[in-house]
C-alpha cells in the first residue's frame, strides 16, 4: 500500500487518534445502555399498560431486530459514502428513537420507536468498529479495538446505574429514554464537526476533495502533507462491496458471521437471564440487579485485558479461542454453583469478564478479514447475523428455565455454542497471517 499508510501503522499513536477511539468507546456504550434500558423500563411499564412479561419480549427484541437490520441494510452504505455520514445518520435514528420512546403510550408505537433505535445502533456498530480500527497503528490495533469493546459493557454498568436511580427518584420510565436520547444528543457535533473520515477511506474511495480532505486530517496525524494520493492497490478499486465480498472473502466471510452468531447466542442468553437465575437461586431483586451490573463489571476488566495479550501466543486465533474456552467453562461452572450471593456474583462477575474478552477479540479480527473497501460491508453482516443468535437465544433460554431444568444443565446447554465459535476461529487462514497477531505485512498496512 501507500507510503503514509505505512507510517500511519508504524508510527505511534497521537492525541487526535485517541480521541476519535475514545468517542468510538462512547458510542459502543450507547448499545450497553440501550440493552438494560429497557429492562429497566420494563419494572414500571408492565405494571402502568397492564401487559403480560411476552407483550414486553416483544420490546425487547424490537431493539434488536432493529440493529439486525441495520447491520444488514444499512452499514454497508459507510463503505460507499463514508463512516462519518453513516455515523451521524445513526446518531440522529438513535436520538429521535430515544426521545420519541419517551412519548410513547401504546405498545405499538414504542415496538416502531425501539425499532427505529435499534437501527441506528446497528448501523453504527459496524461504522465504528472500521474507525477504530482505521485510525489505529498496527501494534495497538487490537488494544485499541479491544478498549471501545468494552463501552459495552461500561454503557451498561453507567448507563444501567443511572435508570435505576431515575426509575427510584422519580417513579416512571420515560426519563430513561429522555437520558439516552441527550446521551446520542450531545456525541453529534463530536463527530460533525471533529472527527473526519479515516485516511484508508480517502485513499480506497476517493471521494470528491479526497485530497483536500486528507491534508486537513494528515497534521492531525501527525503527518505531512501530501501533493497527490497515492495510488490505491488493484483490489481496492471495487465499489461493489458485496462483489467483492462474494469473490474473494466468500469462505472467510461465512465462518466469521457463524463464529458471531454462536457468540451472540451464548452473550444474550447470559445478559438477560443472568438476574433472574440469580433471582430464581433465592438472591433478593436488589442482590440479582447488583449480580448484573458486576457481570458488566467483569466484561469491562477482561476487554481491557485481553487487548493486551490479543496479540501474543500465536495471534488472534488462539487468544480469542482460549477466551471462548474459558468463558464456557466460567458458565458451566455458575450453572453448578452452589445459591449463595458471594459464589454465584463471583462467578458472574467471571463470565461477563470472559465473554466480553471474547467480543473484543472478535471485533480484532474483523480488520484483519476484511480489506478498507469492505470492511464496514463485512463487519455489518457480522454483526448483523450474529443479532439472529441474540434474539432467539434469550427465546430458547426462557423455555429451559420455564421447563425447570436444573440450572447447571440449562447453563452448559446453551454455553455449549462459544466452543464452535472457536473451531470456526481457527479454520479462518487470515487469523494465521502477521496482521492477526499486531505485525505489518510487508505490502504494507492492511
Amino acid at each position: 500500500m501507500a507510503d503514509i499508510r505505512t507510517e500511519l501503522e508504524q508510527r505511534p499513536m497521537n492525541g487526535f487518534q485517541i480521541f476519535v477511539v475514545s468517542v468510538m468507546v462512547f458510542l459502543n456504550g450507547l448499545d450497553g445502555f440501550d440493552v438494560l434500558a429497557i429492562s429497566f423500563a420494563g419494572t414500571r411499564i408492565i405494571p402502568d399498560w397492564g401487559i403480560g412479561a411476552d407483550t414486553f419480549g416483544w420490546l425487547i427484541s424490537a431493539g434488536l431486530i432493529g440493529m439486525m437490520a441495520g447491520s444488514f441494510v444499512i452499514a454497508p452504505f459507510a463503505d460507499r459514502f463514508g463512516r462519518r455520514a453513516l455515523t451521524l445518520i445513526a446518531l440522529v435514528m438513535v436520538t429521535v428513537g430515544m426521545f420519541a420512546s419517551a412519548f410513547s403510550h401504546s405498545v405499538a408505537i414504542l415496538f416502531f420507536w425501539r425499532l427505529i433505535t435499534g437501527l441506528g445502533i446497528g448501523t453504527m456498530l459496524a461504522a465504528i468498529a472500521s474507525f477504530t480500527a482505521e485510525y489505529s497503528n498496527a501494534r495497538n490495533r487490537s488494544l485499541m479495538i479491544s478498549i471501545m469493546a468494552i463501552g459495552y459493557p461500561a454503557g451498561g454498568v453507567l448507563g444501567g446505574m443511572v435508570a435505576a436511580w431515575l426509575v427510584a427518584t422519580t417513579g416512571a420510565w420515560e426519563p430513561i429514554f429522555i437520558f439516552g436520547g441527550l446521551c446520542s444528543l450531545v456525541v453529534i457535533p463530536l463527530v460533525w464537526f471533529f472527527i473526519p473520515d479515516s485516511l484508508d477511506y480517502l485513499i480506497t474511495r476517493r471521494p470528491k476533495n479526497a485530497l483536500e480532505k486528507a491534508n486537513k486530517l494528515l497534521p492531525k496525524l501527525g503527518m505531512a502533507k501530501i501533493d497527490v494520493l497515492p495510488a490505491a492497490e488493484a483490489h481496492e478499486t471495487d465499489v461493489q462491496p458485496y462483489k467483492v465480498l462474494a469473490k474473494n472473502h466468500f469462505a472467510s466471510t461465512v465462518k466469521i458471521a457463524c463464529a458471531y452468531f454462536l457468540y451472540a447466542w451464548v452473550l444474550y442468553f447470559a445478559l438477560p437471564w443472568l438476574p433472574e437465575m440469580l433471582r430464581l437461586a433465592g438472591l433478593t431483586a436488589s442482590a440479582a440487579i447488583s449480580g448484573s451490573v458486576i457481570m458488566n463489571g467483569g466484561g469491562v476488566l477482561g476487554g481491557i485485558l485481553f487487548g493486551m495479550v490479543a496479540g501474543k501466543w500465536g495471534g488472534l486465533r488462539n487468544t480469542v479461542g482460549g477466551a471462548c474456552v474459558l468463558a464456557f467453562l466460567a458458565l458451566v461452572a455458575f450453572g453448578a454453583a452452589p445459591s449463595t450471593l458471594v459464589v454465584m456474583v463471583s462467578l458472574g462477575f467471571i463470565v461477563g469478564f470472559f465473554l466480553i474478552a471474547t467480543v473484543s477479540g472478535l471485533y480484532s479480527t474483523f480488520p484483519v478479514i476484511f480489506p478498507p473497501t469492505v470492511r464496514t460491508t463485512g463487519t455489518g453482516l457480522t454483526i448483523g447475523f450474529g443479532r439472529i443468535g441474540g434474539i432467539l437465544a434469550p427465546i430458547v433460554g426462557g423455555y429451559l428455565i420455564a421447563a425447570e431444568f436444573d440450572r447447571a444443565v440449562y447453563c452448559a446447554i446453551m454455553g455449549l455454542p462459544i466452543l464452535a465459535t472457536m473451531v470456526l476461529l481457527r479454520m479462518i487462514p487470515e487469523l494465521k497471517g502477521p496482521a492477526a497477531r499486531g505485525q505489518i505485512q510487508a505490502g504494507g498496512a492492511h
